[in-house]
């Protein structure tokens, strides 16, 4: 039986060690592949173009592709995005990082109803987002928990007529 277990932990370490090795071995996007808009983009990167991993070689790849189809109205709205995000501290986006893991948790339904209400938000006038911002934040974050938890609750129509009543007060 112990033999049996050396055994195993045996292979499970060389196993771990030649996965390991491969991946370390596995090549990568090679500079030269790259075409002329691509190696502009990312000409920042040509140095150390070799030592970054495959995965993330991809990643900038994609992104160079996106960048140069984007139009300059779609370019400055990105680099906005994107200012905004190294703005955040690290524990801001990582708090974002999270909430969005939990959103692709949800079922499509629910991801549906929450870009909806998104873009209802985003619809509002300036002063009652911030009316509703400012009336988030004075409840206690038990209350919030509790709203949540009723929210999570209700069927989709009645998210649409709470929406709806929501709406007549404002009115």
């Amino acid at each position: 039986m112990i033999r049996h277990s050396v055994i195993a932990v045996a292979l499970i370490v060389c196993a771990t060690w030649a996965s390991t090795a491969l991946a370390e071995s596995e090549p990568g996007i090679a500079w030269q592949s790259l075409n002329p808009t691509q190696q502009r983009l990312l000409a920042g990167l040509e140095d150390q173009w070799n030592e970054i991993p495959v995965e993330r070689q991809v990643r900038l790849v994609r992104g160079a592709n996106r960048w140069g189809k984007m139009d300059p109205e779609q370019r400055q709205r990105a680099r906005t995005r994107f200012n905004n995000w190294q703005a955040l501290s690290s524990e801001q986006r990582e708090q974002i990082r999270d909430s969005y893991a939990r959103f692709l948790e949800l079922p499509s339904a629910e991801q549906r109803l929450v870009r909806d209400n998104f873009e209802r938000f985003r619809e509002m006038p300036p002063e009652q987002r911030e009316r509703l911002r400012e009336q988030w934040q004075a409840i206690s974050p038990e209350q919030r928990e509790t709203m949540r938890k009723r929210w999570r609750e209700m069927t989709p129509e009645e998210r649409d007529r709470a929406g709806d009543r929501t709406e007549d007060k404002r009115d």
